[in-house]
């Protein structure tokens, strides 16, 4: 078994695998089978890297959210007031990557324009809202109905 595969396994049953200071621990604890235990303990490092929390690109201490780039110190650090937090240098190139295995959901396509700050829009539904959107109205309706 792989690590997802072990981490599929052990939620079926019931159980959350998490990672604390190096351990693998399960909540609850007590009901996994012997051979899912052993499977853990042969897998341990590849388990712990994918369990273990994301970290600030920053420093490397783990951060609060999955979603976040930096850890509170450094965000507080790098947004001080008159400062612009740049964007993670590494976003363009990670969504990059997502996007060389993903179709766009409204329209199935799979052409996709990046931005240098990582944004990406899919460009037939980029097209397409600009053919059909007024010019100089980003989208917007008019104001009070149509003039």
């Amino acid at each position: 078994m792989n690590a997802s595969e072990i981490v599929s396994a052990a939620s079926a049953i019931g159980v959350r695998l998490l990672v604390r200071d190096g351990k693998i621990l399960a909540e609850p604890s007590g009901l996994l089978p012997d051979d899912l235990r052993a499977e853990i303990r042969e897998q341990k490092s590849d388990l712990v890297q994918s369990l273990a929390p994301p970290a600030c690109y920053r420093c490397g201490t783990p951060v609060a959210a999955p979603n976040d780039l930096l850890c509170q110190p450094c965000y507080v650090a790098r947004r001080s007031p008159g400062r612009v937090l740049p964007f993670d240098p590494g976003r363009r190139r990670r969504t990059e990557a997502r996007l060389a295995v993903t179709r766009c959901k409204p329209c199935g396509g799979s052409w996709w324009r990046v931005y240098p700050n990582g944004d990406a829009e899919c460009e037939p539904c980029r097209r397409e809202r600009a053919a059909t959107t007024d010019t100089r109205t980003d989208g917007a309706p008019a104001a009070g109905g149509a003039r």
